[in-house]
C-alpha cells in the first residue's frame, strides 16, 4: 500500500489541499496505476472526483475503497463501543428474520452479546476502544467488516415532480425553509428505506448522542445514490438555482435520543430528507427539527459555530431571534441555507428497529 510519505502520493494531497482538484485527480490516478489496491488512494481520488462534480467516478472509487477496507478476509479491528455492536446484534437478527442472514443463529448472537458487554463494562455506555480480550476471527470481522450490503436499483432513483411544498422566510432578505411533503416517489422512498435498514454500513457510532453515521466511504455510495444525487441537485434548483453538491451521509438515532443541538453547517444549502414512516414517531411534538432565525456570521468559525451549543442556546434566548420548527414527517424533505444555526429535535420514535429515526442529508454549494 502506498503511504502518504509516497512523492506521488503527498504531491497529490498537496494538490487537493490547494484546491487544484484536476491536479490532485491526476496524481491519485498515477498512484493507482502502480497499486490498484491502495484503499488510500481510490478513497482520495473518489473526493477528487466529488469536488469535480462527477458523482458516477466519485461512487466507483468509493466503491473500491470500502471493498478494500471492509470486504477483505483481513480487517483490522478499528475501536468499538457497545452501541454500536448492539445496533449491529438488532439489525443482524431483522435480517434473519427477513432471510437475508440465515447463518445469525443463537450461537453468533451469544458472542456478539459477550463483546458488547465486554466493551460496556470496559468504556462504559459512551465510549469507545479495542476489545479488552481476544475474539474469534469471525466475530472480530463481522464487528469490523460488512456482513450485508444489498445493491439498491438505481432505476428508482426519483424524486417526486410535484411534492408538496411549505415555504417559510427566514427575516434576512430572500432566505427561505422549504418543506417538501411527498418528496420521493414511492419506489424510491422504499428503496432508500430498505438500503438504510438492512445495509451494514453504520461505523460511526456516536453513543453519547445516541446515534449512529452512514458515510460515502464507508458503504453509503451506490449507483442508486449517484442517481439520487442528479434527483437532488434538480430539486435544489428549483428552489435556489444551480448548485454542486458537495457532501452526503445519513444519521440513525438510537428510539429515544437527545437529538443533535445547535449547530451550522460549512456548505450554502442543506436538504434532509426523513425515510421512516410517520407512524414510528410516537411523539409528534418532537422528531422534526428546528432552525433558529440567525444565520451565523462569516467571521465566526467552524469551530465556533459547529461546538458550541450551550453558547447557541443562551443567545438565542436572549436575543428573542425566533426559530422555525418543522414537525417530523415520514417523506418529508427540508431545504434551507446552511449558515442558520438548526439542531435535531427529540427522538421517541418506537422501539422497532424498522421503526429507527434516520435523516439523509445532502449538502450544495452555489455552482
Amino acid at each position: 500500500m502506498t503511504t502518504p510519505a509516497d512523492p506521488t502520493f503527498a504531491a497529490a494531497k498537496a494538490a487537493f489541499d490547494a484546491g487544484r482538484f484536476a491536479a490532485a485527480r491526476d496524481l491519485y490516478e498515477t498512484v493507482l496505476q502502480s497499486n490498484e489496491q491502495d484503499h488510500a488512494a481510490h478513497l482520495n481520488l473518489a473526493q477528487c472526483y466529488k469536488r469535480l462534480g462527477d458523482w458516477t467516478l466519485a461512487t466507483r472509487h468509493f466503491q473500491a475503497g470500502f471493498q478494500l477496507r471492509r470486504r477483505t478476509a483481513t480487517v483490522a479491528a478499528a475501536p468499538l463501543s457497545a452501541f454500536r455492536i448492539d445496533h449491529l446484534a438488532e439489525q443482524l437478527a431483522h435480517l434473519r428474520a427477513s432471510g437475508d442472514a440465515p447463518w445469525y443463529d443463537e450461537t453468533v448472537a451469544a458472542e456478539l452479546a459477550r463483546l458488547a458487554k465486554l466493551l460496556r463494562d470496559c468504556y462504559g455506555p459512551h465510549r469507545s476502544g479495542p476489545p479488552p480480550i481476544a475474539f474469534d476471527r469471525t466475530i472480530m470481522a463481522l464487528a469490523d467488516g460488512c456482513p450485508h450490503r444489498p445493491e439498491p436499483d438505481p432505476a428508482t432513483a426519483c424524486f417526486n415532480p410535484s411534492p408538496q411544498v411549505t415555504s417559510v422566510p427566514l427575516g434576512h432578505g430572500q432566505d427561505t425553509v422549504h418543506v417538501l411533503d411527498n418528496v420521493l416517489t414511492e419506489a424510491a422512498l422504499y428503496t432508500l428505506r430498505k438500503f438504510l435498514t438492512d445495509a451494514t454500513i453504520w461505523y460511526d457510532a456516536r453513543p453519547e448522542r445516541r446515534y449512529l453515521g452512514a458515510h460515502l466511504h464507508d458503504g453509503l455510495a451506490s449507483d442508486f445514490l449517484c442517481r439520487l444525487i442528479e434527483a437532488a441537485r434538480a430539486c435544489f434548483a428549483r428552489f435556489v438555482g444551480s448548485v454542486r453538491i458537495i457532501q452526503v451521509w445519513a444519521f440513525k438515532y438510537a428510539p429515544t435520543a437527545s437529538g443533535i443541538d445547535y449547530h451550522a453547517d460549512q456548505a450554502d444549502w442543506n436538504l434532509n430528507i426523513w425515510p421512516t414512516e410517520t407512524a414510528a414517531n410516537l411523539d409528534p411534538a418532537s422528531g422534526g427539527m428546528t432552525i433558529a432565525r440567525f444565520p451565523v456570521p462569516a467571521d465566526w468559525s467552524f469551530q465556533r459555530y459547529n461546538a458550541s451549543p450551550e453558547r447557541h442556546r443562551a443567545m438565542l434566548a436572549a436575543s428573542g431571534v425566533g426559530e422555525v420548527n418543522i414537525p417530523y414527517r415520514g417523506n418529508r424533505a427540508v431545504l434551507f441555507p446552511s449558515r442558520y444555526l438548526h439542531r435535531t429535535n427529540e427522538v421517541r420514535f418506537a422501539p422497532a428497529y424498522t421503526a429507527r429515526r434516520i435523516n439523509m442529508t445532502f449538502m450544495a454549494e452555489a455552482a
